[in-house]
């Protein structure tokens, strides 16, 4: 298999990261929240997404394979509700332009409600996917949206 390089914006503690490892990726993160660099499994920056995103792109002279982007959710989630006094960021459209305009395939991630262009969801349950919760092995059935630069199939129902 050849070597393929993605960079991981909104890396946080690098749950996408180590997927696309796991799948012979060498992987550079962004995120701008030091803590995250402490768990996140591959080589990261503490920047703003753009910052990062284009420092990682000179360091590698352009020869990226593909980029994620997992933008914060919060505007969209159904927990925003609870917090009307909270403005969240909303990122999406902004992260959408800027991947389109390094002409690298990308994929963007986000909860069901974000305003993604023709989303494929992919679900835990797809990957039988399991983690504790208040000490019990529960089954992890957080669906996602992933919109891409590229068709996505998604690969089983939930």
């Amino acid at each position: 298999m050849s070597h393929l390089t993605a960079i991981d914006l909104f890396g946080g503690e690098g749950g996408a990261a180590q997927g696309y490892m796991d799948s012979g990726f060498t992987v550079y993160g962004v995120d701008n929240e030091p803590e995250c660099v402490k768990r996140y499994p591959a080589t990261m920056v503490v920047r703003d997404w753009r910052e990062g995103l284009y420092f990682w792109l000179q360091e590698l002279d352009w020869q990226v394979d593909l980029i994620h982007a997992s933008p914060p959710c919060q505007c969209y989630s159904k927990t925003a509700r609870l917090h009307p006094y909270i403005d969240y960021p909303d990122y999406i459209s902004s992260v959408r332009g800027i991947l389109m305009e390094t002409g690298i395939p990308w994929v963007m991630e986000n909860v069901p409600e974000a305003p993604l262009l023709e989303p494929t969801y992919l679900c835990g349950s797809m990957f039988q996917l399991h983690g504790f919760w208040h000490d019990e092995y529960v089954s992890l059935d957080r669906c996602r949206g992933f919109e891409a630069s590229f068709p996505l199939m998604p690969p089983l129902d939930c």
